[in-house]
C-alpha cells in the first residue's frame, strides 16, 4: 500500500509543479547523474526499484521526483 501512496504523492507533485511552471522533464545531466546513482542501487532489479516499486528509467526523468532513500533528491 505504501508503494501505491508513494507513486500517487510523486504523481501529485509533477501536476503541482507542471502547472506551475510548466516543467516536467529533468534535464538530461540530472537523469543521466540518477540513473547511475540507481544502477548502483541494491534495490534496482532490471528497470524497477524494489524498495519503492517504480519503473526507474521513467521516475529519473521527473523533475520533481526524488529517492526515497536520499540516493538523490530533486537539483
Amino acid at each position: 500500500m505504501d508503494k501505491i501512496r508513494g507513486l500517487f504523492v510523486t504523481l501529485a507533485q509533477v501536476i503541482k509543479f507542471a502547472t506551475k511552471t510548466g516543467q516536467i522533464l529533468a534535464p538530461i545531466d540530472q537523469i543521466e547523474k540518477r540513473m547511475t546513482l540507481c544502477r548502483q542501487c541494491e534495490f534496482l532489479t532490471g528497470s524497477k526499484c524494489l524498495h519503492c516499486g517504480c519503473n526507474m528509467p521513467i521516475k529519473v526523468g521527473l523533475y520533481v521526483a526524488n529517492c526515497p532513500l536520499s540516493k538523490w533528491v530533486n537539483d
